[in-house]
């Protein structure tokens, strides 16, 4: 564990330190005792696992970090002592050398020396029989072999002086008093005081020491270490007294002082290395809040000489008391050994001893602390003191004890903490080696005792692999009284001993607060190795008994029992006593008695209701935690199944009691000791409470405080019942978090043209949002929101029109606020890497439809705790916009037939069928349809010849119109699926020839949807969006137009008129009459010469007497000739020669026979009989292309 804490009093370091020894085991009770039922666990198990022994022992004694000494240290490095005003001198000399010196030193009217520069030594110093004060004034003095020489009535007062020797600093007999800056320099050899029978004091003194001699720095029959002073020694032995005017010696260290004793020179061995050595009577005192002596040290002495304090002298005492603090640090040796017949070691008033040994050098008797060979020593720790203890490695045990008569003592509500680590291999007791808690051995007649009590007096010995207490055999009383802790786990090697380990062993246990031993031996072991001399005796107090090879030692117990009496004789407590309880008697026979358990527990505290669950009006249970106290540092254990019994009362807003309802602790399933409460880490210790009326929900705004709770049957008496301060479950109201029922639209028919949503019978003060795209909230596009009205209607105006096949959910949420979450935190405050729980301050796990104002539905059917929030309803917007289709097709037809090409002057129908092609399933109407057909120049639309036709109906003019080569068609509405078609019929005009023409029609209606759009309710006189369509891109048939070459016109009657003539004699009629021109047309892409001719194919006759014949009458001019059109023969009366460009139309009756003079005429020769009367003949114009 590392702990990351400044303590801003004097002692910070020592407690520091003591809070990196001993942090875990403050939270050891890992072992938990399951006191709730008189049951056998079902869940039974031979032994207890290595990882069981792992939960059960390292991990309590898990302080194997580091030690930093130089961060611990600090509080004695760092410390700035205060200035000490020397006494007013009456007569006083300024000293430049040791001559000077001495001559001072021997004028007695002399009561201060000032020296006023460095200098070295000479001739011997006289001795000085008054009190004389020497200010170094921070100068330097060599000293070689050459000291002060104190006489029995003579003072010294030394401040701020530096030095350096070979021999000391002071001798004598008279007093030493080193004050303000004293250090010695680098490479000195020399002590500072030689004063053995005599006084040295250390006043405000601010030193500094350091010394290549293996001699104490210190030999002084009273030695005073005072009023803050500071002293800082690397020296490998501090203060030694050996010299028998020593004898009574008293050594104080007080009054806020700070001193740090270090032996590290690694040079320890034998008689050498302890910082404290007396072989002479001594009582050594540390006293008063703020004042620290630690100790550190690295040497490896063994027999005589062990321990960094070594005090060999009988009547000896070292007290730590008045809040004082005495710190240990030693790696290879024992921290104190104390050899003393009826010596004493205290630790009183609210002080702390801290020991911390990693090693012991292979040397079996270096305990921690070590009572030696005399007999007759106590340990006493009273008045709330503390004891901090760690060996980290060794199979010496943590305190040895030689000896009868001896006895550890805590009382007053005292703290004794012991960890043993050991050799890391299981030791059974017995033997001086067997990595023990503490080892009594080599008893006398006084049996030796281990004592705790008065109220909160707490013990914790932990020995990882060896016995807690082992007293080899001999006899020894262990006593605890009413209202201690007792913990004492072990680990033996085999099955048939025990963690307490004696002869005739009095074990006398009275209504302890807690207790627990255990033998955490895989497989089991025996708790208690006596003889049959031994009695044991539990008045008053719970126990529970977990049996060897039955139950498992981190699981429930074999059988608990509640305020039991208990009495146990003989070999290892196996005969049980007169005035043991009948239901224990029967218990204990049943297993085979106190030989068969291997972890014995009681608990004879309150239980602590200490949660109590935020309720919400989603809760149909009340849940809250209750926690059982162990040791006096362990955090409260979860209460075991029907352990503790609740009873919390349910009140209204007015704190007008509604009911009270009871409940005790639950699991899940049978043995599990455990409950997942709404989904959370299954945890121990929950309790359960139903409702007034089970399977109804709490209602918003009522109060649950927590009334009573207690351990036991309150029928029998045997009941342990908690008081007001054991219910520290805060009271709680019961939470809002039911969303509102979810509103609905009133409409549901949503489609892709709908502008308002609205809704009725929505929670009044509520708002409405409305999620689009998915009706998801969490991915969904909120389009907005809007309040319920106090009818509980809400209209919403779309801000646009939603697309089809999208989701649109309607949410609702209500005002009830977002509920605090609650945090997790460390179950132990001071220990952040402790099992996690959550606060009391917030809602566990909130549900996720609390959001920032209130509870709002969820997406989807959401079940929370013992309720279900329905989800929103689903709407899936239809789509109802016309969806356009416009077909379009030709055909050509030529003189009414049907033709697979096209040429000039063809006929092309054109059919244009437009259709609403949306889905049958969905309901359209497309409105104000018009089909436009923008017709290429080459053809011609004449509204004459169109025949148009819509729906198969000739079009009404209303019905279309054509402008600007456009042909527009209304053809009214069209509901899904329905089609309308629309022919018409054009000419290909000549200027089409040799292309390909190509021309597409669109199609245009209204769809619902108003153009621009405007939130709120329908327009109805808005524009409507225009759902369009084009058809495919449609040529004529064949391709490209082709190109003729043709008689577009010819005339049907040429009348010369009436003539007047005779029967004989000359006739000439000119420039007759035609009824039709006379036009030859070529379009033709390939342009070749062409001729036009005329052929008589009926001469000229009479009508009234065909024998009447004019066969040569007609005759063409064509320039200056002229030719007489004989019956069938030809004769050219045009040319393509004729033509000024090389294709086109050439009116030949108006080129040549109007603007030319050609054309034909009728001769008579005067020979030429005729009969008056009508003529007629008959013309055949033939036009022909030639190469």
């Amino acid at each position: 564990m590392k702990v990351n804490k400044k303590i801003l009093f004097i002692s910070s370091v020592s407690i520091l330190l003591g809070i990196v020894l001993f942090g875990v085991i403050k939270d050891s009770s890992a072992i938990k005792a399951n006191e709730s039922s008189n049951t056998v666990n079902s869940n039974k198990q031979t032994s207890a696992s290595s990882s069981d022994k792992q939960i059960l022992s390292n991990q309590l004694l898990n302080t194997k970090n580091s030690v930093d000494l130089e961060a611990q240290d600090k509080s004695v490095k760092n410390y700035v002592v205060p200035f000490a005003v020397l006494p007013t001198p009456v007569n006083q000399k300024d000293v430049a050398n040791w001559t000077d010196l001495i001559a001072a030193l021997r004028d007695t009217t002399i009561d201060r020396i000032n020296i006023t520069a460095n200098f070295t030594s000479g001739a011997a110093l006289p001795a000085v029989n008054r009190e004389l004060v020497i200010n170094g004034n921070n100068h330097v003095i060599g000293f070689g072999a050459r000291y002060f020489d104190i006489g029995a009535t003579g003072k010294i007062t030394i401040s701020d002086l530096e030095y350096t020797g070979t021999n000391y600093l002071a001798s004598g007999s008279g007093i030493l008093v080193l004050t303000n800056k004293i250090s010695s320099s680098a490479g000195n050899s020399s002590v500072l005081a030689n004063m053995n029978g005599a006084t040295v004091i250390f006043d405000n003194v601010d030193l500094y020491f350091d010394s290549t001699s293996s001699t104490g720095a210190v030999a002084a029959k009273t030695f005073l270490i005072t009023n803050q002073s500071k002293v800082d020694s690397n020296s490998e032995r501090f203060y030694q007294i050996t010299a028998t005017s020593n004898t009574g010696a008293t050594f104080i260290v007080d009054k806020q002082s700070k001193v740090l004793l270090s032996s590290m020179k690694g040079t320890g061995t034998g008689n050498r290395g302890q910082p404290i050595q007396a072989t002479r009577q001594l009582d050594m005192t540390v006293e008063g809040a703020g004042t620290e002596l630690k100790i550190r040290g690295n040497g490896r002495q063994n027999v005589d000489y062990t321990g960094l304090i070594n005090i060999d002298a009988d009547a000896s005492t070292i007290t730590v008391e008045n809040e004082a603090i005495l710190d240990i640090y030693t790696e290879n040796t024992s921290g104190i050994n104390m050899q003393s017949l009826g010596g004493m070691f205290n630790v009183k008033n609210k002080s702390l001893l801290n020991i911390r040994q990693t090693g012991d050098n292979n040397y079996e008797r270096a305990a921690m602390i070590r009572f030696r060979l005399r007999g007759n020593m106590q340990f006493n720790i009273e008045g709330q003191s503390e004891i901090k203890m760690v060996k980290e490695s060794g199979s010496a045990p943590g305190i040895r004890m030689y000896g009868g008569g001896n006895a550890i003592n805590v009382s007053g509500g005292s703290d004794f903490t012991l960890v043993n680590r050991g050799t890391g291999t299981p030791i059974d007791p017995g033997g001086n080696g067997g990595n023990q808690g503490i080892l009594y051995t080599n008893g006398s007649a006084t049996p030796d005792s281990f004592v705790v009590k008065d109220e909160d007096s707490s013990v914790d010995i932990q020995a990882t692999n060896g016995a807690a207490i082992d007293a080899r055999g001999l006899n020894m009383s262990i006593v605890a009284g009413t209202g201690t802790y007792f913990v004492a786990r072990g680990q033996t090697r085999t099955a048939g001993t025990g963690i307490f380990n004696a002869g005739n062993l009095k074990a006398d246990f009275a209504a302890m607060k807690y207790f627990d031993f255990v033998n955490t031996r895989p497989g089991g072991g025996l708790v208690f190795d006596t003889s049959s001399g031994s009695t044991f005796q539990s008045l008053h107090s719970d126990i529970s008994v977990w049996v060897v090879g039955v139950n498992n030692i981190a699981g429930n117990p074999m059988r608990s029992f509640v305020s039991a009496n208990i009495v146990l004789t003989g070999a290892n407590f196996g005969t049980i006593g007169s005035g043991t309880d009948a239901e224990v008697l029967d218990g204990f026979n049943k297993d085979g008695g106190m030989p068969k358990y291997t972890r014995l527990n009681g608990n004879n505290q309150k239980a602590v209701v200490d949660e109590l669950r935020v309720p919400t009006n989603a809760d149909k249970y009340i849940f809250g935690h209750a926690g059982i106290p162990e040791g006096k540092h362990d955090s409260n254990r979860d209460a075991f199944t029907g352990e503790v019994s609740v009873v919390v009362g349910v009140y209204d807003e007015n704190d007008t009691l509604l009911y009270k309802t009871t409940g005790t602790i639950v699991e899940d399933s049978t043995g599990s000791g455990k409950i997942s409460v709404y989904g959370d880490d299954a945890r121990g210790g929950i309790f359960k409470l139903d409702t007034e009326a089970k399977e109804t929900f709490l209602k918003t705004g009522q109060k649950i405080k927590v009334l009573e709770a207690w351990r036991g049957n309150k029928d029998t008496g045997k009941v342990h019942i908690s008081e007001e301060k054991d219910l520290t479950a805060p009271n709680r109201s019961v939470l809002d978090v039911t969303p509102p029922i979810p509103t609905k639209l009133t409409d549901a028919k949503l489609n892709n043209a709908t502008k308002v949503l609205s809704g009725t019978g929505a929670e009044v003060g509520g708002s409405v949002f409305i999620y689009y795209d998915s009706g998801d909230n969490n991915i969904g596009t909120l389009l907005g929101s809007v309040a319920v009205g106090i009818d509980g209607t809400w209209s919403f105006n779309l801000p646009q029109y939603v697309d089809k096949t999208k989701e649109l959910s309607v949410y609702l949420k209500d005002k009830a606020g977002k509920h605090t979450a609650a945090q997790l935190i460390p179950s132990n405050p001071e220990d952040p890497n402790s099992t996690k729980v959550y606060d009391q301050i917030g809602l566990i796990k909130p549900p996720v439809t609390n959001v920032e104002d209130g509870n709002i539905n969820p997406y989807k059917d959401l079940s929370y705790h013992d309720a279900v929030f329905t989800g929103v309803a689903k709407y899936e917007v239809a789509d109802v916009l016309p969806t356009a289709a416009l077909k379009k097709t030709t055909a050509t037809y030529r003189e009414g037939v049907k033709v697979a090409n096209t040429q000039v002057g063809d006929t092309v129908l054109y059919t244009l069928t437009a259709t609403n092609s949306k889905d049958a399933a969905v309901q359209t109407n497309w409105k104000n349809i018009v089909i436009k057909d923008a017709l290429p120049e080459e053809l011609i639309f004449d509204a004459a010849k169109a025949e148009v036709t819509i729906g198969g109906n000739p079009a009404q003019t209303n019905q279309y119109s054509y402008e600007n080569g456009v042909l527009s068609f209304k053809v009214g509405e069209l509901k899904t699926q329905e089609s309308v078609v629309v022919t018409f019929k054009v000419t290909v005009a000549e200027t089409a020839v040799d292309k390909e023409i190509f021309n597409e029609a669109t199609v245009t209606g209204d769809s619902p949807r108003e153009v621009p759009f405007v939130a709120g309710p329908n327009d109805p006189n808005a524009l409507f969006e225009q759902v369009t369509a084009k058809s495919e891109r449609v040529g004529l048939d064949g391709g490209k137009v082709f190109g003729v070459l043709s008689l577009s016109s010819a005339p049907s009657v040429i009348d010369f008129g009436l003539k007047k003539t005779g029967s004989y004699g000359q006739f000439s009629a000119e420039k007759p009459v035609y009824d039709q021109p006379l036009i030859v047309s070529d379009s033709r892409a390939s342009i070749t010469d062409w001729e036009l001719t005329a052929k008589v194919i009926k001469v000229m006759e009479s009508e009234d007497d065909s024998s009447y014949k004019l066969p040569e009458a007609i005759v063409y001019k064509k320039g200056t000739s002229e030719s007489v059109l004989k019956l069938d023969e030809p004769n050219v009366i045009a040319t393509s020669g004729d033509l000024s460009a090389a294709r086109g139309s050439y009116d030949v009756s108006e080129e040549e026979w109007a603007k030319k003079g050609n054309g034909f005429k009728m001769m008579l020769q005067p020979n030429q009989y005729r009969k008056l009367g009508e003529y007629t003949a008959t013309i055949e114009f033939t036009l022909s292309a030639v190469r």
